[in-house]
């Protein structure tokens, strides 16, 4: 990196080549004044990671986003022998942009150290006005800007992976919509290889872009991205297409074991919650409040609750329970066949299903057929349904171009693998 250094407030700082060195001085220890003094809003937080937008200082100064990702124990002593993940974006973007890629390049970033140790890291990215990403933008496109966008998307990733840029998360919010314009960015797990990326790192990220697009994405718009990432080629790109659908069969198979295996298993997503009798498992980022509140409330079969779908089942054992609650999680998690699963209580012999119900969400009605039709498509695509399909244990997502159907009652399918 050829960037010069400087520090600001107890962090030293990496400029990105060609930068204004005062001007950022002057930036970053403004954002970290502000972070400090809790004066910056929490955008986007994980358990080490988070993105805290900077306001402008004056009037027509352009806006900021302040990345933090902060280390503890082993991971520090470890990250201290190597550089910090925001050291590495900024040299990959800076990489990337030498090499003609659209990839727009981080003001700074800084590292926090502590006896030599790294405690935090900081990168500075500039806002670009009317900007956003590509899963922001892509529910308001119509039907001719949504080909467009998947050709478009087709052709960056192909350009960026014959470039040797190895993404290992590779996702719509990855992607930036400028105009018509699409940029890569977040290089934090990319690594940016001498020659093209392989054949099987190819597959690997392209199985996680598939998955992580949803269900919103038809299967024209998919093949459209196919036909552009294989340069124009239709038998490449049916070929793409069959081996995404094998890559896609065994991310399956390893969803369903491991919610299997946790479902009943508190951990980093799933904890034990108790409350006037009721006893069971909940998400970690479930309101366990509102559950309470929706538990008070007697539930026969399916209601449509604030913000949340129950589901009430007499006849069902533990192990039939778990079973239930794994399965809504393989309905949900990569698939998008069903809601989030909030929590699974139980109380003398009675189960509770408790599911997130979006704002645009309601319990199917007689007039729904056509979109339960399509679920069933996918759930049998997905995996096995046992008997008919139930009315009742299905919700509607309303949808301007058409209604999307998802399963509330897992009971009736079953996942392949």
């Amino acid at each position: 990196m050829d960037g010069p250094r400087f520090a600001a407030d107890g962090v030293r700082w990496r400029l990105a080549s060609g930068g204004d060195v005062e001007g950022a001085r002057r930036l970053a220890e403004r954002s970290l004044a502000a972070l400090r003094a809790g004066r910056l809003s929490d955008r986007k937080s994980g358990r080490r990671k988070a993105l805290y937008p900077v306001p402008p200082e004056t009037p027509g100064e352009a806006e900021h986003l302040l990345k933090v990702t902060r280390y503890a124990g082993s991971q520090a002593w470890w990250r201290s022998l190597r550089g910090s993940k925001a050291r590495h974006e900024l040299a990959l973007a800076e990489a990337l942009q030498q090499r003609g890629l659209p990839a727009p390049v981080p003001v700074a970033a800084g590292e926090e150290r502590r006896a030599g140790r790294l405690r935090a890291c900081y990168l500075l990215v500039r806002v670009l006005p009317g900007a956003s990403d590509l899963a922001q933008r892509w529910p308001t496109l119509s039907t001719a800007e949504r080909r467009r966008a998947a050709a478009a998307l087709g052709a960056l990733v192909r350009e960026l992976q014959a470039a040797g840029l190895d993404q290992d998360d590779l996702a719509p919010n990855n992607i930036l919509v400028d105009g018509r314009e699409l940029l890569a960015i977040d290089f934090e797990r990319a690594r940016l290889r001498a020659g093209a990326v392989g054949e099987r790192a190819r597959l690997r990220a392209l199985a996680k872009l598939d998955r992580r697009v949803g269900p919103e994405v038809g299967a024209c718009q998919r093949m459209r991205f196919l036909r552009a990432y294989a340069g124009g080629d239709r038998p490449t790109a049916r070929s793409w297409w069959r081996r995404l659908a094998a890559e896609r069969a065994r991310a399956a198979r390893r969803d369903t074991r491991r919610w299997a295996r946790s479902a009943g298993r508190p951990g980093r997503r799933i904890q034990r919650v108790a409350f006037d009798g009721w006893r069971g498992l909940a998400r970690r980022d479930a309101d366990v409040a509102a559950l309470r509140a929706q538990a008070d409330h007697p539930v026969t079969g399916v209601t449509a609750g604030d913000g949340v779908f129950a589901l009430a089942c007499d006849d069902l054992g533990t192990r039939a329970a778990r079973g239930l609650w794994a399965r809504a999680h393989a309905l949900w998690d990569g698939r998008g066949l069903g809601p989030r699963p909030l929590a699974l209580l139980r109380r003398n012999g009675a189960t509770l299903l408790l599911l997130e119900r979006s704002p645009d969400a309601r319990v199917s009605r007689p007039e729904d057929a056509a979109a339960i039709r399509v679920l069933q498509h996918r759930l049998a695509a997905a995996g096995r349904i046992h008997g008919e399909l139930p009315g009742a244990a299905v919700a509607i997502l309303e949808h301007p171009a058409a209604p999307r159907a998802l399963l509330l009652d897992g009971r009736c399918w079953r996942p392949r693998g």
